[in-house]
């Protein structure tokens, strides 16, 4: 569980380069949903080459 205003970190993605972002030429359904979470503020960091992280922010309530 995320609080609001709480941030989270999911690691070990490919670079995306389509959208959808898919993964062995199918949608990466579990990034999907993190990008179009409706409480969800995130944006994918590259960390390098071949490794990118998700950043999400919960929305505040209210």
């Amino acid at each position: 569980m995320l609080r609001p205003g709480g941030t989270l970190t999911v690691d070990d993605f490919i670079p995306m380069t389509t959208w959808p972002p898919t993964y062995n030429g199918e949608v990466d359904e579990p990034r999907h949903r993190w990008l179009t979470h409706p409480e969800l503020q995130t944006t994918e960091v590259r960390v390098a080459e071949d490794l990118a992280v998700l950043v999400c922010r919960r929305f505040n309530d209210g």
